[in-house]
């Protein structure tokens, strides 16, 4: 049996936190000494305990606070027949810190490194392109066994995740139809003539889009970089930048190459740009949607941005 747990890369910095996410929140006997009668639900299944919970003493939180590693703790809390595979999803992981006077963290550490007792788990560290990076920075130096780049989804892709969403909301077909109908209302009760406008639709839809463009480069902080960016995609409609090239309109900036690496590690990190690799030995950044490119090349004009997506729909 393979059981799915979402973690959040804050998570991997507080133990009781990491524990907690293995079981569902309304049955979790971790803030007691005591629980009586209690199933608990590990992902979408449902293990039957039954009064076994009663003799949980000392509590979870007390356990971790005496010492007690979280594996044991999560592996004291199983059937001892049991044979269920932890499926350990971790989002955000570029996001995960050192432990505090540390140089890694250790659940992640041993969360990669198979060493977590008697229970079964596999991981998956999901983030950003420079994942990998920051992950050795948390003391993983054991390579992952595979490293897939996602990039942006396409089309068919697109519709196979949102089937996919409602199959497993067990959305039936009556139900999927009054979904849509109500997105429909929604935009015909601020429109008196009952018709949708669907440059309406789409500028709120630009809008969301600008906004995350904002936001990421608002956190990076890139200062001057911002504006060789500009540069760039002024002088080229490829997605693909070469790095060389970047590099020389910087040091044209007068930034150092050495301010160079890190704001292009900082950009990485937040999302702003992604690694595409090699391409023939020469090495390639790109900027993960095609709507934050477009955000850059109109100079971080709002209304400039909101043209040119309307554009670029017209011409599809």
């Amino acid at each position: 049996m393979v059981r799915v747990v979402h973690i959040e890369a804050e998570d991997l910095s507080h133990p009781f936190d990491f524990v907690s996410k293995f079981y569902d929140e309304s049955h979790t006997p971790v803030h007691g000494g005591r629980v009586r009668n209690i199933g608990i639900r590990v992902g979408s299944a449902l293990v039957q305990a039954g009064t076994r919970w009663e003799k949980i003493e000392p509590s979870v939180m007390d356990q971790l606070g005496q010492g007690i590693s979280a594996w044991t703790v999560i592996g004291r809390l199983q059937p001892e027949d049991s044979s269920v595979v932890f499926l350990v999803c971790i989002d955000e992981a570029q996001r995960i810190e050192r432990d505090r006077g540390s140089q890694r963290n250790k659940l992640a550490v041993n969360l990669n490194g198979a060493n977590t007792r008697r229970l079964k788990v596999l991981p998956v560290f999901a983030g950003l392109s420079d994942v990998k990076s920051k992950l050795s920075d948390i003391g993983i130096s054991r390579g992952a066994g595979r490293f897939i780049p996602l990039g942006a989804l396409l089309q068919d892709e697109c519709e196979d995740a949102i089937g996919t969403f409602f199959d497993n909301a067990d959305f039936d077909l009556s139900q999927r139809v009054a979904l849509a109908q109500g997105i429909v209302q929604d935009h015909e009760r601020n429109i008196p003539s009952g018709t949708i406008d669907l440059d309406a639709v789409l500028d709120h839809d630009h809008t969301l889009r600008i906004d995350y463009a904002e936001d990421r480069l608002d956190e990076a902080n890139l200062g001057r970089f911002e504006e060789v960016l500009m540069d760039v995609t002024s002088q080229s409609q490829q997605n693909l930048l070469l790095l060389d090239h970047l590099k020389a309109l910087a040091n044209e900036r007068g930034i150092a190459d050495a301010d160079f690496d890190h704001q292009l590690d900082q950009a990485i990190h937040c999302g702003v740009l992604e690694r595409a690799g090699r391409i023939k030995g020469t090495k390639y950044v790109k900027f993960p949607m095609p709507s934050f490119r477009t955000f850059i090349t109109c100079r971080e004009d709002r209304q400039d941005t909101l043209e040119s997506m309307h554009e670029e729909m017209r011409r599809h």
